[in-house]
C-alpha cells in the first residue's frame, strides 16, 4: 500500500513518538538516521504519498533485540484504520506482470502445490483481489481486506471476503487455509507479531504462509538509511531484515523455509543500471568526506548531468531490495 491522505499530516497530536519496537517492545535500540519528510509521488493524477512541507521529519531506529527498523514517530492506528477503510477502489492498479512479489511468489506456490488440484488460499491485505484474480480458478480464495470500496470487486471475482483484520476473522475460519499471502503489508504493521499469530490461527497444520516485504539489510538501506524509498510514505512503520524474520519465526512457531530477494517492481535492464546510479548518486550528496567526489562523478557520466537537478531520493523499485519470506506451520 502507498496512497496516504492528506489530513493524515493536520496535526501533531496525531503522532505517537514512544520508541519502542513494533514487533518485540523493546526499547534498546540503534539510531540509524533521520527520516526523509515524506514527498508526493504521482502517477498520472494519483497522489501517493503525503505532501509534506518539510517543516518536520522522523527518525529510523533499529531494535537491537530483534532486527527490525522502525520510524519514530509513527501515525495513531486509528487514522490508518480510517484511512485503509476509505481508500478509492481506483487507488492501485497493478501490472501483474510487473509485480515483483506476485511474480516470486507464484514460484514459489508451484513448488509447493499442484495446481491441477484444489486448494485454500487467504490473502491478507488483498484489495480487490487481483492477485489471487491469477491464480486457478478452482482454487478457494479468500481475503482479509480493510478497503470497503473493493469488497464488489472481490465478489465478482468469487472471493470470499472474511474480514477487515485478522483479528477480527471468525473463529470459524481457523484452520482452514492451506496458504495465507501477504504482499506489502507487514511494513504497514503497528505489531507485526500479533498479526502473525492471528494468520497463522487460519492455517492447516502444515500450511504456508508467504509474505514479501522490504529487506532493510539491502545494501541500498546502507548506503542511503533513512532516505531511502520505501520510507517516503508513514504509513510504513516497520521495516524487515533477516534477523527479524528469524525473530519472528522463532516467536510465532513457524518453521522458516526460505527467504528470496525480488524486485518491488520487475523493469527491464536499463531501468535497473539507472535505478542504481541513481542510488549511489544520492548516497554521495547525503555523504561527507571523500565519498561525495561519487555523486560527481556519477554526474560526468553521459546523460547523467540531469542529476545534478535532483531533489529527492530515487524511487529505485526495481532493484531486489524486497524479500519473499516463506513460513510453514508445524504438522501436528
Amino acid at each position: 500500500m502507498m496512497i496516504a491522505p492528506q489530513n493524515l499530516t493536520a496535526t501533531a497530536n496525531s503522532i505517537d513518538a514512544s520508541v519502542r519496537c513494533n514487533q518485540c517492545g523493546s526499547n534498546l535500540n540503534s539510531l540509524v538516521g533521520t527520516c526523509t519528510v515524506p514527498i508526493e509521488h504521482r502517477e498520472g493524477h494519483q497522489k501517493l504519498a503525503i505532501d509534506a512541507d518539510g517543516s518536520s521529519s522522523d527518525s529510523l531506529f533499529e531494535c537491537d533485540c530483534c532486527g527490525l527498523l522502525y520510524r519514530v514517530s509513527q501515525i495513531a492506528p486509528r487514522l490508518l484504520e480510517e484511512f485503509y477503510a476509505s481508500v478509492p477502489a481506483s487507488s492501485w492498479d497493478y501490472n501483474a506482470d510487473q509485480v515483483g512479489s506476485w511474480n516470486s511468489a507464484k514460484t514459489l506456490l508451484r513448488s509447493k502445490f499442484d495446481f491441477d488440484r484444489q486448494f485454500s488460499i487467504v490473502d491478507i491485505g488483498a484489495f480487490d483481489g487481483r492477485f489471487l484474480e491469477t491464480l486457478p480458478k478452482h482454487w478457494r480464495k479468500a481475503a482479509i481486506e480493510p478497503c470497503a470500496n473493493v469488497r464488489q470487486s472481490l465478489l465478482n471475482r468469487q472471493i470470499e471476503w472474511l474480514a477487515d483484520y485478522a483479528e477480527n476473522v471468525s473463529a470459524d475460519h481457523h484452520l482452514q487455509y492451506d496458504v495465507a499471502t501477504m504482499f506489502d503489508v507487514f511494513e504497514h504493521l503497528a505489531d507485526p507479531t500479533t498479526t502473525v499469530r492471528n494468520i497463522v490461527s487460519l492455517l492447516r497444520p502444515g500450511g504456508f504462509l508467504i509474505l514479501s516485504t522490504g529487506d532493510a539489510s539491502h545494501w541500498t538501506w546502507k548506503l542511503l538509511g533513512g532516505h531511502h524509498w520505501y520510507l517516503h510514505t508513514a504509513q510504513h512503520l516497520c521495516f524487515a531484515t533477516p534477523k527479524s524474520i528469524r525473530w519472528l519465526a522463532n516467536q510465532t512457531g513457524l518453521v522458516l523455509r526460505s527467504m528470496t530477494r525480488h524486485p518491488h517492481q520487475n523493469r527491464s535492464r536499463r531501468t535497473r543500471l539507472r535505478h542504481v546510479l541513481e542510488t549511489l548518486h544520492w548516497h554521495g550528496r547525503i555523504a561527507t568526506g571523500n565519498r561525495r567526489r561519487i555523486a560527481g562523478l556519477i554526474q560526468r557520466i553521459p546523460r547523467q548531468r540531469h542529476l545534478i537537478h535532483r531533489d529527492r531520493p530515487p524511487m529505485a523499485v526495481s532493484l531486489c531490495d524486497h524479500m519473499l519470506v516463506c513460513f510453514q506451520k508445524a504438522e501436528d
